[in-house]
């Protein structure tokens, strides 16, 4: 009672600041009343209802936001940062990069001041539909008014465009607005359907879900959408009756707790209604509103054999087979990264023991291009090693699509994957990551650091769809992943998680008052607490959209399980919804709630343990060959290397390789293998330094002799000194009835002199054996500059 008391104090003082720096407004005039009601002589905090404290609440975080408001500082932070933003956007614009966003800002740029353009454009678009319209963001929305703007007219302000009639459709549900985090703004829709002349009409009729879960839908729609305000749906004469709602509440459980226990529980009800055939594993969808607990729900399914196939955010970089891979073709990319080695050797492919491990670790054996310190004990791991080095000797000259290929001839991925519990989705997911990487750069480091940045920028990536996407699987899915949908059984589990703040990013833009709120750890701009105060609103109110979109995947059941019922999590709306409705949950285990149109059957459970099957005992049988196996998979391997032994593209510089290269690599002895690592790591430096500052290459052993005796001599001050250089350039070139596929070193022009320069770390240089590479080459660089003559080639 003291705490709140103070705070109420507080939040008096920071009343009269608001009071100052936004006036009396309607904004204003409500804190003060709110603050009025939770400053009684004698507050009792035990005694408040849920709105007054979740209104208390609120408050304390206005009031302290409000204390860390500085206008004056924040101008001087945004004035010193000024010119670095001005020289990064130049530069980021010099190098040819633009994001989406930048995309969006540019066309709304040219639409809003080239009139002309705007005009030729209008022209050409005389009717405008856009569909899904509720999920659209500011810029996109001042687009379409710009496009749709009446003729004749030329605002360069969005507010006062008036629309010309007929020539802008719009499809939305706003119910259905859940991308706040993609930037879509549920108040773009109302303002730009409220400058539409035309009419507006409702499609209200569910042609997806039984006529029971649409009136449940309404119940809770209706109790819980405020903004807008909620339009009820109608049920389908053609469906007929015959739907079920189910909730299992999980008591005196903490979030962790009830989280395992519902996972258990539902696994044990999915099993049981497919034992039963009231539907197929393949009816269900399990719906969650963030996949990073998908893991409690999927071991409780592989322990009860269920298959399913998870469809959405990044739960396939998770997967362990994709990891797996990755760590492979980090370790082949570079050797000297312990940690993807480590992952190689602990995988099913190295599969190597803790202690082997540790003395792998003492003997300094955790990179493959020391394959001579491995222990005695550990053929296998320098076998393996040797494989590793052999492929990062040619990863830099071999177009990645190859590369793969022999990857996955020379090692049993795919079997091993296969014979995971999800064998045919673990292989897909391998097939989906070598198609992406084959897709995503011409040399390996390059197409692993393109990947690495897409996915890192990814806010959802899927499993690899299985051939047949009639797999009799449970599919699980993010809520956002399901919209638009439908299955026959939807399970929505966890339904007691909380809500994140998702106010903490540095900038938060208003698009209707064009104002900025910046903050920069505890220090805010007034705007900032403006916009954080509706960002919270208008985020509680997509929460309540969130369960909508959920709850109508639906077509026949539906499962609601979860454990504490806050006031601000879903599984409280719902009940907060049933309550006003008369249908209030008691404390009996198993009851029945009857609504309008619709029952809710109700079990409350406790702690559900998990089943584990007792394991069966061993059989008596003869023991596997398992060294017969490994012959027969080494003479496969070896045929498969045969049949591939002439590539649909020839690459030029194969064609220079000594005859040992070309022999099989898992035999090459060390030396020689040290030598082919020494001429990659040269090429890997030199691909990536910058020439103007050679002095900062650091690079130890024969590599750095190599590289500090190449930088003080004259062929590299001449590529230095160039007008102009391109590195690693790729090309695919036909010649003669032959496709020719490459990487050029370096490309660089002289005045009007073009040279193709190709580094090379033989200590004896023999021109003769890189003729029909040079020519090649030349041909290339000279086809993609449409020169008169081919340039010259040299060996540096």
């Amino acid at each position: 009672a003291g705490e709140a008391r103070v705070t109420a104090l507080r939040a008096m003082r920071a009343l009269e600041y608001m009071h100052r720096l936004f006036g009396a407004g309607e904004a204003t005039s409500e804190l003060a009343r709110q603050v009025s009601l939770l400053t009684p002589p004698a507050p009792t905090v035990a005694g408040w209802t849920g709105g007054e404290q979740e209104t208390y609440r609120q408050l304390r975080e206005l009031a302290r936001a409000v204390v860390d408001v500085d206008d004056r500082q924040m101008a001087a932070l945004l004035a010193w940062l000024q010119p670095f933003v001005a020289q990064f956007r130049r530069e980021y614009a010099r190098r040819g990069h633009v994001s989406f966003q930048g995309l969006l800002v540019r066309a709304r740029r040219v639409l809003r001041d080239h009139p002309d353009v705007r005009d030729r454009l209008q022209q050409r678009f005389r009717l405008i539909v856009v569909d899904e319209f509720q999920d659209t963001d500011p810029l996109q929305g001042e687009i379409l008014l710009y496009l749709a703007e009446r003729q004749g007219a030329c605002e360069t302000d969005w507010r006062r465009i008036e629309v010309e009639p007929g020539k802008l459709v719009i499809v939305g549900d706003p119910k259905q607005s859940i991308y706040l985090f993609r930037g879509a703004d549920l108040e773009v829709y109302q303002e730009i359907v409220g400058r539409l002349p035309g009419e507006v009409e409702r499609l209200t009729v569910n042609y997806r879900a039984r006529p029971e879960l649409v009136a449940f839908v309404n119940v809770v729609g209706r109790r819980t959408i405020q903004a807008p305000a909620y339009v009820p749906l109608d049920p389908s004469p053609e469906r007929g009756p015959g739907g079920t709602v189910e909730m299992m509440l999980f008591r005196g459980l903490g979030a962790g707790e009830a989280r395992e226990s519902e996972a258990e529980a539902i696994a044990e009800w999915v099993a049981a209604g497919v034992a039963a055939g009231r539907f197929a594993t393949g009816d269900v969808a399990l719906l969650l509103r963030a996949l990073g607990e998908a893991h409690h729900y999927t071991d409780a399914f592989r322990r009860r054999g269920i298959d399913f196939a998870i469809e959405g955010e990044k739960h396939f970089y998770a997967a362990q087979e994709v990891l797996d891979l990755l760590n492979l073709l980090g370790a082949i990319a570079d050797p000297t990264n312990e940690l993807a080695v480590v992952g190689v050797l602990r995988s099913p492919l190295g599969a190597v023991r803790d202690r082997d491990l540790l003395h792998l670790r003492d003997a300094q054996a955790l990179c493959p291009l020391d394959a001579a310190r491995v222990p005695r004990g550990l053929p296998d791991v320098r076998r393996l090693y040797q494989a590793i080095a052999g492929l990062h000797a040619r990863a830099w000259r071999v177009p990645v699509r190859e590369l793969l290929a022999e990857v996955l001839e020379r090692f049993p991925l795919a079997e091993i994957a296969r014979a995971t519990f999800r064998g045919d989705q673990a292989v897909a997911n391998v097939e989906k990551l070598i198609d992406a990487l084959a897709a995503d750069g011409t040399t390996l480091a390059a197409a692993l650091a393109e990947y690495r940045r897409r996915s890192g920028e990814r806010e959802e990536e899927g499993e690899a769809p299985l051939a047949d996407e009639r797999l009799d699987a449970v599919r699980i899915l993010s809520i956002h992943k399901a919209k638009g949908l439908e299955f026959p059984v939807v399970v929505i589990p966890d339904l007691h998680r909380g809500a994140r703040d998702e106010t903490e990013g540095p900038i938060l833009r208003e698009w209707l008052t064009d104002a900025v709120g910046f903050r920069c750890g505890r220090l805010r701009n007034r705007d900032r607490v403006a916009a954080e105060e509706r960002y919270r609103r208008i985020r509680k109110e997509e929460t309540r959209r969130l369960l909508y979109v959920a709850l109508t995947r639906a077509k026949d059941r539906l499962l609601l399980t979860g454990g504490k019922q806050a006031s601000d999590t879903l599984l409280g709306m719902i009940v907060t919804a049933l309550r006003e409705e008369g249908l209030a949950i008691d404390e009996e285990a198993e009851q029945t709630l009857p609504g309008d149109g619709f029952e809710v059957s109700v079990r409350l459970c406790d702690r559900v343990e998990p089943a584990w099957e007792p394991a069966a005992p061993l059989a008596a049988g003869p023991v596997p060959d398992y060294q017969a196996e490994r012959t027969a998979w080494v003479e496969r391997e070896a045929a498969a290397r045969r049949l591939h032994a002439t590539p649909l593209l020839r690459r030029p510089s194969a064609e220079s390789e000594p005859d040992l290269e070309r022999t099989d690599r898992l035999e090459r002895e060390d030396d020689e293998t040290d030598a082919l690592s020494v001429g990659s790591r040269c090429h890997d430096v030199l691909a990536g330094m910058d020439l103007a500052c050679p002095q900062r290459v650091e690079c130890a052993g024969d590599a750095g002799t190599i590289l500090r005796s190449f930088l003080a001599s004259d062929a590299f001050r001449t590529i230095q000194t160039a007008d102009e250089v391109h590195r690693e350039v790729p090309f695919v070139i036909t010649l003669d009835g032959e496709v020719w596929s490459g990487q050029i070193d370096v490309l660089y022009r002289r005045g009007e002199h073009w040279i193709v320069a190709d580094y090379k770390s033989d200590r004896q240089e023999r021109p003769e054996r890189h003729r029909q590479q040079a020519d090649v080459y030349r041909r290339a660089a000279q086809r993609a500059l449409g020169l008169a003559t081919a340039p010259e080639f040299r060996l540096v």
